[in-house]
């Protein structure tokens, strides 16, 4: 069967995502610098989000694409601050303090940022799966679903998405795709409606527990999947995954092989539309396929 994914990501329109980065601005001498133009900017696509420090000198910059950033503030009398290497996760508030020194404008202080050791911004227990992990992992269907499994709270209770998060029961797992539902609304019931492959995930977050006022309506886990965006330079892809009996063992108690013949074939593109704003990803198929007069006892389904 044919499948095809296109995503499209819009600077001028956020999506949906629980992501979020905000910081306390002080001076030197620890006063908070209410007014400040807070420039957030995507280093790969340079798309830049922004946001002014309140009365009290808070600044937040909500509905975040997962990436990393860099910060830049400018404000009479102090010098320029930039801070690098700022990672935002699918579904994780990040904190950014900004310390401006007095001096010129045309001077810059430069920062780079550090992973925390403990995150304080939210009290929900989860884990983040990166690209990285997602692009090398060997699953059976190459379904984003099944990555939920790399969560050590999360037993496998059937197939597909049907497993428990934290104690909860089975089929009772929330999901949401770019920040959107991705329940089956149509039967009225919490398993997932779209499971998508995993070539068009940039990443997602299990949540097991105390998590924040949105993500409600489930007795047990909240996934949170992130689908790839294009960036300003092109990309693409092309593969097959290959599954043939010539290279498995003989189980002990069987008096043969059975015969496997599974290829599993696509590919992918990416790249601006309008540079620094808008953006393709476009997966144009993904094709199991058993070869014909062959034993189908050992397919490997799509789950």
């Amino acid at each position: 069967m044919f499948r095809s994914f296109l995503a499209l990501t819009l600077a001028a329109t956020a999506s949906a995502q629980t992501s979020s980065l905000s910081g306390l601005i002080s001076d030197s001498s620890g006063a908070n610098v209410p007014g400040v133009t807070v420039n957030l900017v995507n280093t790969q696509t340079n798309e830049r989000f922004t946001g002014v420090s309140s009365s009290a000198g808070n600044y937040t910059l909500p509905l975040l694409k997962p990436g990393v950033y860099e910060i830049r503030v400018e404000h009479t009398g102090f010098k320029q601050f930039r801070q690098t290497g700022i990672v935002i996760e699918t579904g994780v508030p990040s904190n950014a303090d900004i310390r401006l020194e007095v001096g010129g404008i045309t001077e810059q202080i430069t920062v780079e940022a550090e992973a925390p050791l403990l995150k304080t911004e939210s009290a929900s227990v989860g884990n983040v799966v990166r690209r990285e992990t997602i692009a090398n992992m060997p699953l059976v269907g190459r379904r984003a679903a099944q990555l939920a499994r790399l969560s050590g709270f999360v037993v496998q209770n059937g197939t597909g998405s049907n497993f428990t998060i934290a104690g909860g029961r089975g089929d009772n797992t929330n999901f949401s795709i770019d920040g959107g539902n991705a329940q089956n609304i149509l039967l009225g019931v919490a398993t997932l409606n779209f499971d998508p492959p995993i070539d068009s995930l940039q990443e997602f977050n299990v949540e097991i527990s105390n998590y924040k006022a949105e993500m409600g309506r489930t007795g047990g886990g909240f996934v949170q999947m992130t689908t790839r965006s294009g960036t300003n330079n092109w990309h693409g892809s092309a593969y097959e995954f290959f599954r043939n009996d010539a290279l498995d063992a003989r189980n002990f108690f069987a008096a043969r092989k059975p015969v496997l013949r599974y290829h599993q074939f696509g590919g992918s593109i990416s790249g601006p539309i309008v540079k620094n704003r808008t953006f393709f990803f476009l997966q144009p198929g993904e094709n199991p396929h058993t070869k014909p007069g062959h034993s189908n006892s050992r397919r490997a389904q799509p789950e």
